[in-house]
């Protein structure tokens, strides 16, 4: 059962759903949402007071899995992938809105955008999508501060960023509170780091060596699962410069117990996070077996 006492918390988290059309996550033993869970997580998300989802081009069938829903009560942010064989961002964004069985999206973001810096004038392109109607804010999902810092310096103050955050990964804390001040939705993801977070130490691979301590220290501080959500999502949430926090569900009950979390009380002292190398704290980095 759902704590309606944590909506001003609710309001903060946005539904990701790379799940629904991808089998994706290192923790994710149940593979792709299958489509009548999606409706299930979709009708609580709704009554729960989460208005935001982001999906992408990229995310297998995830768009069209949404399209089969009523969306209108969600504000919807999609992303544009890399171009090739002379494709243009708005060939990509008619489809998503024919997939996702909408008029008009919330936020359209570029899913790989060093190439607006080699091709400044596909920027021009989303900026007229949005002057036609067809989507509310543009701006960049990015996974360097560099690559986010080049982009602000070519074209300005985006209307939204899309970034990686969490208790281990605090590269952007800078560039989001200058970005913050100057108007820009922030947007995080990865505040489980996949799942890394409640993953046993001892059952990683030694590419993990230099983080194991750390995932020890903090398991024993929270020794719950419920517990270890409640400290990774609530430190995210409680970010004065963030916005909406991603979350990746595979399931009702999942969504139930990430939302639950956002009241439980929690010791806000964490291990000393150490110096970590980029492979850990980037997912796409890590090898395949884990």
């Amino acid at each position: 059962m759902i704590n309606h006492q944590i909506k001003p918390k609710i309001k903060n988290l946005a539904i990701g759903t790379v799940q629904f059309g991808l089998d994706y996550g290192i923790s994710n033993f149940s593979g792709k949402t299958i489509p009548s869970e999606v409706s299930g997580i979709l009708n609580l998300a709704s009554s729960s007071g989460i208005t935001y989802l982001d999906t992408a081009s990229v995310y297998g069938s995830s768009e069209e899995v949404l399209g089969q829903n009523n969306l209108s009560n969600f504000n919807v942010v999609s992303k544009w992938p890399s171009l090739q064989n002379g494709n243009l961002p708005i060939d990509f964004l008619i489809k998503s809105l024919e997939k996702l069985n909408i008029q008009s999206l919330y936020g359209w973001l570029s899913h790989h955008p060093d190439i607006l810096i080699e091709q400044p004038d596909l920027f021009i392109q989303t900026e007229k999508a949005k002057e036609k109607g067809l989507i509310l804010k543009t701006g960049f999902s990015v996974s360097s501060v560099s690559q986010l810092k080049n982009l602000t310096a070519r074209f300005g103050t985006p209307d939204i960023v899309q970034v990686p955050f969490s208790i281990l990964d605090k590269r952007f804390e800078k560039i989001m509170l200058e970005l913050k001040s100057k108007g820009t939705e922030i947007h995080t993801r990865s505040a489980f780091l996949q799942g890394l977070l409640f993953l046993s130490p001892e059952k990683l691979s030694s590419f993990f060596n230099s983080v194991k301590p750390w995932l020890y220290s903090f398991q024993e501080a929270f020794p719950t699962s419920e517990a270890q959500v409640s400290a990774a999502l609530n430190y995210c949430v409680n970010h004065p410069a963030i916005d909406k926090v991603v979350i990746g569900v595979n399931s009702i009950k999942q969504l139930e117990i990430n939302i639950n979390s956002l009241n439980n009380s929690f010791n806000s002292e964490f291990p000393r996070v150490p110096y970590l190398n980029e492979s850990i704290i980037n997912p796409s980095k890590w090898p395949l077996k884990i």
